[in-house]
């Protein structure tokens, strides 16, 4: 502040005194002579009125001066924060690695390319702030192994050919505002972290690297939270994918616009309590098989997401629960303006629902519309054990609720204008047999509805 004091003070006493006292002497100058009426003043206002545009001149340049001075202002708070923490440029990345190996605070101070280098993390409790800036090039550009309190911020990475980030083994891990462009594999690839949270990142124009892969994939991950995040725009594999992971809570991603995806959000392997809220699965195309949700888990709670306006030339589904899903619930879904506009005898399902004691309640399937000689069903269900209460079915290609499955309810659920609106095993009386003895052997009332209420 003492710098700022030293600099503005002399611009105004260079500029502005001199002018100020001719001003006052001009005036008393013209009192004096007005004095006597006969006396013109004429010359005076003149000599004012260039004073004036001279102020006007002085202001100016003290304006300049105060940008000047501003820009000064800000070259020293930079230069304060780089010495309160670690600045990161080119030169430093160029260094053999690891480069971060004590923990810190580090900023990054110009675009780097990670072409021959990543950036390695090998510290505990590390802050790196990519400050607005952007890693392109190589296989990854940011890498950390076995490591505690790691958090990445603020940034775009770009043009990796294998990965965009790898964590692998960390312990609480936060990672946020990290856009990923044109990457060709995985954007977010975390293996075997306990702990994370990934808020607000985005993918664009990249793709996984193979339908098996994912763009966030992760791998023996627990106990971790992603909001806010998508992936657009993009091609090939899964948006989000779950290996093996428990306890994790998903909200308001999307995934929209991607091209032959195979899945826009799965959940396979050993996983558990992997739980999705006000997530979208919108607009995307594909010449393949596709999935919007996929959930291959023991516990899992599927809230008020969408899967909208897709298409694809073979099998689809919108939401899924796949032969080894155990206790999954679907509500508040919605399965709308999905179609397969070509192809062979493939089936578009809103909802297909396999596995074991599974509850899909208060979901919407429409307008899933599939061309001759395929199939548009709004619930295809195959599970065993599983309750489907007050949900809606309208407008599909061919089927409302199709039942194939054992010991499943339909209750209050409402079907109309599908050209067959219950199909399969559906009526009332009879029993909903749970291994834990809830309800078993209970007859239940079916009361569904079979035309628009």
């Amino acid at each position: 502040m003492t710098k700022v004091k030293n600099i503005f003070i002399p611009l105004i006493l260079l500029f502005c005194l001199p002018i100020c006292s001719e001003q006052q002497d001009t005036r008393r100058l013209c009192a004096a002579k007005t004095s006597n009426p006969i006396v013109e003043c004429s010359a005076v206002e003149k000599k004012l009125e260039q004073l004036n545009i001279d102020f006007d001149v002085c202001c100016q340049n003290l304006q300049g001066s105060c940008s000047t001075v501003n820009q000064q202002i800000q070259e020293l708070t930079l230069s304060a924060t780089c010495d309160q923490s670690i600045c990161i440029n080119q030169s430093l990345i160029d260094t053999a690695t690891p480069q971060i190996q004590q923990s810190g605070v580090y900023y990054l101070t110009e675009n780097v390319d990670t072409s021959t280098h990543a950036l390695v993390i090998d510290a505990d409790n590390v802050v790196l702030d990519l400050n607005g800036f952007v890693m392109s090039g190589g296989l990854s550009a940011i890498q950390a192994t076995s490591h505690t309190n790691i958090q990445i911020v603020n940034g775009k990475i770009d043009a990796t050919t294998s990965t965009g980030m790898l964590l692998t083994s960390c312990t609480t891990v936060q990672i946020a505002d990290i856009s990923f462009s044109t990457i060709s594999g995985q954007s977010a690839q975390l293996n075997s972290v306990n702990g994370f949270n990934l808020k607000d990142c985005s993918v664009v124009n990249s793709s996984s690297g193979g339908s098996s892969l994912g763009h966030y994939e992760f791998t023996l991950c627990n106990n971790g939270v992603i909001s806010g995040c998508s992936v657009a725009d993009s091609s090939s594999g899964r948006g989000f994918l779950f290996t093996d992971c428990s306890n994790v809570y998903c909200s308001q991603l999307q995934v929209l616009r991607m091209r032959n995806p195979a899945e826009g959000y799965s959940v396979g392997g050993d996983s558990s309590n992997v739980n999705f809220d006000h997530c979208f699965f919108n607009e995307n195309s594909s010449t393949r098989n596709m999935t919007g949700f996929n959930i291959s888990c023991v516990g899992s709670l599927v809230n008020d997401c969408y899967a909208l306006e897709n298409d694809s030339a073979r099998n689809s589904r919108a939401f899924m629960s796949s032969s080894s899903a155990v206790n999954v619930i679907f509500d508040s879904c919605y399965a709308i303006g999905n179609t397969k506009p070509s192809g062979g005898s493939q089936t578009l399902r809103g909802f297909q629902i396999l596995g074991n004691y599974i509850f899909v309640r208060n979901c919407l399937a429409m307008r899933n519309l599939s061309v001759s000689p395929g199939s548009g069903v709004g619930y295809q269900v195959s599970a065993s054990n599983s309750c489907f209460f007050n949900n809606k079915a309208a407008l599909n290609t061919t089927y409302g609720f199709d039942n194939s499955g054992t010991n499943n309810v339909f209750l209050g659920n409402v079907a109309y204008s599908n050209p067959i609106n219950y199909n399969g095993t559906i009526g009332p009386n009879q029993t909903f047999d749970l291994s834990d003895g809830i309800l078993t052997g209970t007859p239940v009332v079916w009361n569904n509805i079979n035309s628009q209420p």
